[in-house]
């Protein structure tokens, strides 16, 4: 039986040229059919990977703010986290926002009291027309402030009268204007005075949580300071919380120096 031949070493050479050869034009194939799909391949990552990261963001979006959704986002809103430095203001467009003829009283410090019913021999109280601001909020939730004018009870301290007025939120008249209000429900006044044309507002825990963030909180601050400075003794409003100075409502609107109706 003869002996197999064995390669020589230039065939064996060829055949290594051959291959690489192979290699070669297999791999240039490849990269010639990988960018003339490219735009398919980046659509179809996009269409899979993306509509999930799309989802998500949406989910994020913020709450619209209708008439509706006013009362139920106040009692669910949660605490804010603790405030960072930097003030931010939002966009609300103010009408009518204009100081009418105020009254001649200076207010003095007395804590807020819930009405007494007037007992049978006892006159009714007088009643003054206030200005009071409140707010109305569109299709697009775009928040208005507007005033309206009440006839209110005069007891004590005509500031804490109209300021309780505007806390216990718009009359079913006003409601029917399309009004309301974004104070937090559940906001009481403890105390009010004036001194050299600031008024210091006392208000509960309650009033610092706002379910419509920066936006509500803006609101809810030009709804007091609108009204309180309505009498020729207020310039502007210090407001306090339990009877103590906070830096901020919610984590950018800062409350810690008088805020009078130019500067909010």
């Amino acid at each position: 039986m003869a002996a197999k031949k064995k390669p020589t070493l230039k065939e064996k050479k060829g055949r290594t040229s051959l291959g690489a050869v192979f290699w070669i034009f297999f791999f240039l194939v490849m990269a010639a059919l990988f960018l003339i799909n490219y735009p398919r391949i980046q659509k179809t990552w996009k269409n899979v990977f993306g509509k999930e990261d799309r989802t998500e963001l949406e989910g994020q979006a913020d709450p619209e703010l209708t008439p509706e959704a006013i009362s139920e986002a106040a009692r669910q809103a949660p605490p804010p986290p603790p405030p960072p430095p930097p003030d931010e203001r939002a966009g609300i467009v103010v009408e009518e926002a204009q100081p009418n003829e105020s009254a001649a009283e200076e207010p003095v410090e007395k804590p807020a009291a819930a009405a007494r019913p007037a007992a049978a021999d006892e006159a009714p109280p007088d009643l003054r027309e206030r200005t009071l601001y409140f707010v109305s909020v569109d299709s697009t939730g775009m928040v208005f402030i507007k005033s309206v004018k009440r006839m209110v009870a005069t007891r004590g301290s005509p500031l804490l009268e109209s300021l309780n007025a505007l806390l216990s939120g718009p009359n079913p008249q006003e409601k029917a204007q399309g009004l309301s209000s974004l104070i937090p429900e559940g906001s009481r006044i403890l105390s009010a005075r004036v001194d050299g044309g600031t008024a210091f507002l006392n208000f509960n825990e309650t009033f610092m949580f706002n379910g419509y963030g920066a936006e509500g909180y803006v609101a809810q601050l030009r709804q007091i300071v609108w009204t309180a400075s309505e009498f020729s003794s207020v310039r502007d409003v210090q407001a306090l919380i339990e009877g103590k100075k906070i830096s901020f409502l919610g984590e950018t609107i800062r409350i810690d120096r008088p805020i009078a109706r130019d500067t909010l």
